[in-house]
Order: C-alpha cells, then structure tokens, then sequence
C-alpha cells in the first residue's frame, strides 16, 4: 500500500484533520487517524499517567507526514485531544511504526 492508498483507507474510516507543527517553522494539515486517550507514564511518578494519543497518517512530505521529516525533539500537532473541546499543540513523542504507505506516531 502506498501513501494515496494509505490516505484513502484514512478518509474512509473517518480521518480527521490535524496540523503537523514542524520544529523547523511552517505549519500543514494533515489528514489522520486518530486514537485518544491512550494511558503513559508519566516519568519517575510512581502512581501518574498521562494521556497520550497515537495518529495514523499517509508517509508523504505532500500529503502527510513523511517518517524521514518527523524531528521527535520538537515537532508537534496540533489536534482535538477530546472529541467536544478546543485543539491544542501536542509534542510528538516517537514514531511507533512506518511503512511505503503510512506512518504511526505517539502524540503526547
């Protein structure tokens, strides 16, 4: 599957859109699959966590966000953290998994 095929399946399964932020400047928007309220830790906090989410989007520079741009100390998106409230400006933490097609990402 490549990055239009990707994008496509995103569309249909009702892909929302976010903003990627690169470090660099600039700003784009981006269609993704979203998963909120994942749980992570929250450092050495014995009993924390914080919420963390995980995107989806089509590996492209043009109409996504390329694995091969994603600079994990201090790129961000801006998205819906909850479904009802404003979008903030959310740090990306890691690429979790890439392929020709697509490209997941840990927001935190």
């Amino acid at each position: 599957m490549d990055a239009a095929e990707t994008l496509k399946l995103i569309e249909e399964l009702g892909g929302e859109t976010v903003i990627y932020r690169p470090r660099a400047g600039g700003s784009r928007e981006v269609t993704a699959l979203v998963d909120r309220d994942r749980p992570g830790g929250l450092g050495n906090a014995p009993h924390g966590e914080s919420g963390t989410a995980e995107i989806l989007v089509a590996n492209s520079s043009e109409i996504g966000i390329a694995a091969s741009e994603v600079n994990r100390g201090g790129d961000r998106v801006e998205m819906v953290s909850r479904l009802g409230r404003n979008a903030v400006v959310r740090p990306i933490k890691r690429i979790l998994a890439h392929d020709g097609g697509g490209v997941r990402l840990e927001i935190r």
